[in-house]
């Protein structure tokens, strides 16, 4: 193993150490009511469609790490619950994207089947003599959502659609907790400014009578 000369071996194995361990510690929840005002609709009160329910089903699997080799990248699960977050944020939409009417009216059921967020360590930055120079360096931050949705009427579906998406941030921070936490938010912002204004677009006005 190569190290800096004239930088104690101890201290520089402790510095990406500290690094790996501070960063990769469980986090407490994050808040993220800062962006709650991003999941909007555009949909006017006299173009919204007419839903008797929607119904949010939380099928996402936890996240999980991916590689984890000093000569390869590593995925790091941000400790948040993102799949909560996306399903409260899917419920919240429709309800000012719909307005509610009859039991007989039609019913949107939305499926989310991945939720969750990473932040990468590239593989550099395992490496003592580099690593100990990208402490304080740029991470990319992104999240993946897919969330089906179906439509019925009477108890048949007669309407499905899919939404596949993932978003990211290139210059997230990693070195502490409140770094985490702080691009955590960043993306999440993110993904709610575009994804419910896509879906407004691409599912709420074309799917939905």
């Amino acid at each position: 193993m190569t190290y800096i000369a004239g930088f104690p071996k101890r201290l520089c194995a402790a510095a990406i150490i500290s690094f790996l361990l501070g960063a990769c510690a469980p986090l407490p929840p994050i808040d993220v009511s800062q962006s709650a005002s991003l999941v909007r609709t555009s949909i006017s009160d006299s173009k919204k469609s007419v839903v008797s329910s929607i119904e949010v089903k939380n099928d996402a699997p936890p996240p999980v790490p991916a590689e984890n080799t000093t000569f390869s990248a590593s995925y790091m699960p941000i400790g948040s619950n993102t799949a909560e977050t996306v399903a409260a944020d899917i419920k919240a939409y429709f309800d000012g994207a719909t307005t509610r009417g009859t039991e007989d009216a039609q019913r949107v059921i939305a499926r989310i089947e991945i939720a969750d967020a990473y932040w990468v360590l590239k593989a550099a930055a395992k490496v003592p003599i580099v690593g100990i120079f990208s402490l304080g360096g740029d991470r990319e931050f992104f999240m993946n959502v897919r969330v089906s949705f179906e439509v019925e009427e009477r108890g048949k579906v007669v309407r499905t659609f899919a939404v596949n998406e993932r978003f990211s941030i290139p210059d997230g921070k990693a070195d502490t907790q409140d770094d985490i936490a702080r691009s955590y938010q960043k993306l999440v912002a993110k993904y709610r400014e575009h994804f419910f204004a896509s879906l407004d677009r691409t599912f709420t006005t074309r799917y939905l009578n």
